[in-house]
């Protein structure tokens, strides 16, 4: 009988365990997801007519967006407030004007932080404000 409650405990156990890492990163990602993230500005300086956004996906923390001239993709994950957006791949298209897809590029890199208010999403690192991102539903 001891066996028998001993294995269910650690079933219950492991069981809520892995529904808190579940909801930490459902956490993470609150806001995010479902919402196509259009650069607004980036470094200080306007996006203009970049068309640049960002999108977060539902699967395994994937990320994907154009930069304003190629297409990008890489992963991405957080707990509360903190980001981390790693292994960012793009095309190679040849452009007029590539400063401000590679300091998108640059700001998603360096990532350490975000914020949600409302419609708009708030990139940092440390406390310095890398980007800002206009939310607009899929």
């Amino acid at each position: 009988m001891k066996v028998i409650l001993r294995n269910l405990f650690g079933v219950i156990l492991t069981t809520l365990i892995l529904s808190s890492c579940a909801s930490r990163k459902d956490q993470a990602a609150a806001g995010l997801e479902g919402r196509k993230w259009n650069l607004v500005s980036v470094g200080g300086k306007q996006a203009g007519a970049a068309n640049a956004f960002i999108q977060f996906g539902k699967e395994a923390g994937k990320i994907n967006g154009k930069g304003g001239c190629n297409g990008f993709g890489g992963t991405y994950s957080g707990d509360g407030s903190k980001i981390k957006i790693e292994g960012i791949i793009s095309t190679r298209m040849a452009c007029d004007d590539l400063d401000t897809e590679n300091a998108f590029f640059r700001a998603l890199r360096a990532a350490d932080r975000y914020k949600v208010q409302q419609d708009t999403l708030y990139l940092y690192e440390n406390d310095i404000q890398l980007a800002v991102l206009k939310g607009a539903p899929l």
